[in-house]
């Protein structure tokens, strides 16, 4: 019984490290969408299309008061870089996103996690490509 027992851990670890290992090689194309905060408005709803080709397109609405919500649409090249880090060129800046699992996590302007008391810059992946 031990060894069935045993025999079953070691199976249900391996097909983890395998499941991990295959997301980490997984293509980061896809559409990915969240709510980010926002200091002068209610918060900014992200869409993210990621293109196979590097090329990616934004839609970006700002939730204002009383309901004149404004849009951005933008659209450029994007590279992922070491260690799962997806950056946007946007304009004369760049927007960096860190990939874990089925998510994109934003970053500050120089590639570090974003400290906050919300839930801060979270897009899920929405579909593959």
């Amino acid at each position: 019984m031990k060894k069935q027992l045993l025999a079953a851990a070691m199976t249900i670890a391996l097909y983890s490290c395998h499941s991990e290992k295959a997301e980490e090689k997984e293509p980061a194309a896809g559409v990915y969408s969240g709510i980010v905060p926002c200091a002068d408005c209610m918060g900014i709803e992200y869409t993210l299309y990621l293109q196979a080709d590097s090329t990616y397109f934004l839609r970006q609405i700002y939730y204002k008061e009383p309901v004149s919500d404004h849009i951005v649409i933008d659209s450029g090249k994007w590279i992922q870089r070491e260690k799962n880090i997806i950056e946007l060129e946007y304009g004369e800046s760049k927007i960096q996103f860190r990939r874990e699992k089925s998510s994109l996590l934003m970053l500050d302007g120089d590639g570090n996690e974003i400290k906050s008391m919300l839930p801060y810059g979270r897009l899920a992946r929405l579909s593959k490509f």
